[in-house]
């Protein structure tokens, strides 16, 4: 579920070469504060969605390994659109 939310949320992000400064610069697109109000939601009723279903022991546990998720996924997006426009420029 984290690395699903994790590759949507690497979407966000626009990467491209900048020609000046000859390095790669990452901005945010419109959906940006979309996404970031839902995570904000979600982190505020997290207790409330989640704990007829998990344990409020393990609530802890299962958002860590969300954010784990969501983290790698987001690494993951990113690194391909940052090796995509360095091949594009020749850089590597």
């Amino acid at each position: 579920m984290g690395l699903v939310v994790g590759f949507i949320v690497g979407r966000m992000y626009i990467i491209k070469w900048h020609e000046e400064s000859e390095k790669v610069i990452v901005s945010m697109d419109r959906t940006s504060i979309f996404i970031i109000a839902l995570y904000v939601v979600f982190r505020i009723f997290e207790k409330q969605l989640f704990s007829p279903y998990i344990n409020s022991t393990m609530i802890g546990a299962f958002t860590f390994s969300v954010l784990a998720g969501i983290m790698m996924g987001r690494f993951i997006s990113m690194r391909t659109k940052t090796k995509k426009v360095l091949q594009e420029q020749k850089k590597i």
